[in-house]
């Protein structure tokens, strides 16, 4: 990652994208980018699934500085979200691969950041994520990382 991450396919329409500095997030020097559907001068609905931020989640209402950089949370959607990072490097293009086929089995919206980093939106009504015993498995064998965070 360079200093600025991008979501190039974002989950939801959108018309505007925002930063956030993640600094608070453990990584100094560093943003992300979001896109979000512009409600007024500064009030954003975010419209992608963060990969890096702590605390924003697809649905969500954000404010920013005039600059548009994230200053704080106006309102929750009720979304989660899903980080995976791929831990084992060696096995990276199978576990791409077999990830890659859960989360479009899962029917869940997703986007990668790179081969080996998954961010996955958990809607409000997601009670029962399908197969999660793999990541489960996955994680066990210390092939992946995973939290949910919202």
């Amino acid at each position: 990652m360079d200093n600025l991450a991008w979501h190039y396919n974002p989950v939801q329409a959108s018309d505007f994208f925002i930063r956030v500095d993640l600094s608070t997030h453990g990584m100094p020097g560093r943003f992300e980018q979001l896109w979000a559907k512009q409600e007024n001068d500064r009030v954003f609905r975010i419209c992608c699934v963060p990969f890096f931020t702590y605390g924003i989640a697809l649905g969500d209402t954000v404010e920013t500085d005039d600059a548009f950089t994230f200053q704080r949370i106006v309102s929750k959607g009720g979304y989660k979200v899903l980080r995976i990072a791929v831990v084992n490097r060696t096995n990276e293009t199978h576990l791409h691969s077999m990830l890659h086929g859960w989360v479009e089995q899962s029917g869940l919206p997703y986007e990668w950041y790179c081969d080996g980093y998954l961010s996955v939106d958990l809607p409000p009504d997601a009670v029962d994520v399908k197969n999660m015993n793999i990541l489960d498995e996955l994680d066990q064998d210390g092939e992946i990382s995973f939290e949910i965070v919202e």
